[in-house]
């Protein structure tokens, strides 16, 4: 069975560990969306596949079957477990960070972010460890994934970049580029008039507002 609550806190706890990769992967196994992919899932998922429940039971004759949907405390969890830790977006009055805990398999995500009449773009490159030299070349004034952004609302740039080592798969080589997972998939969620969403393939975008 599934109880959302701890399940989003296992989420946040494989960031601060940082496995991006098996964080994205229980974030997968949580979203509401992919509990409906088919027919036969419609059928045994049985509520909202748009809303996150508390709970997915585990035993028979119930198995994988909803329960509790339009649970504010999981949904806001879940939100935070996307937004805050495994993006790593972080704002502090005019200040952003990003700290991403992504798979290694992403190159990267864009993200907008929306305060009021002003919108902000930022795009996340993850490169290798041995490559980061020529990506810093090749974006000179990048700041590192971390660094404090200065939301400036009198003249915002076009787009803001931000570079990120990738954390190597564990047992695979540095040199040796990530295969992306097969087809695109998008996967969006929201809360409170905010509109997220990520492509799980490959570059990721993603819309906030507040």
């Amino acid at each position: 069975g599934q109880y959302t609550h701890s399940s989003t806190w296992l989420i946040q706890a494989l960031t601060m560990l940082n496995n991006g990769d098996r964080a994205v992967q229980i974030f997968d196994l949580v979203n509401p969306v992919n509990h409906t992919t088919n027919h036969d899932a419609v059928l045994r998922y049985q509520v909202e596949p748009y809303v996150v429940a508390a709970d997915v039971y585990g035993v028979s004759p119930h198995t994988g079957r909803g329960g509790w949907t339009w649970y504010t405390g999981s949904a806001a969890w879940l939100y935070r477990s996307a937004i805050e830790f495994i993006l790593g977006f972080q704002l502090e009055g005019n200040l952003v960070r990003f700290s991403p805990k992504i798979p290694a398999r992403w190159n990267g995500f864009r993200f907008r972010f929306r305060r009021g009449a002003q919108t902000w773009n930022f795009r996340i490159v993850q490169t290798d460890p041995l490559s980061a030299n020529r990506a810093a070349g090749a974006m000179p004034n990048a700041p590192d994934a971390g660094a404090p952004i200065l939301l400036d609302s009198t003249n915002p740039p076009n787009e803001i970049v931000i570079s990120l080592i990738r954390n190597p798969v564990p047992g695979s080589s540095c040199e040796t580029p990530p295969q992306e997972a097969p087809g695109r998939q998008q996967v969006e969620f929201g809360l409170n008039g905010s509109q997220s969403s990520y492509d799980r393939a490959s570059p990721e975008d993603i819309f906030l507002q507040r």
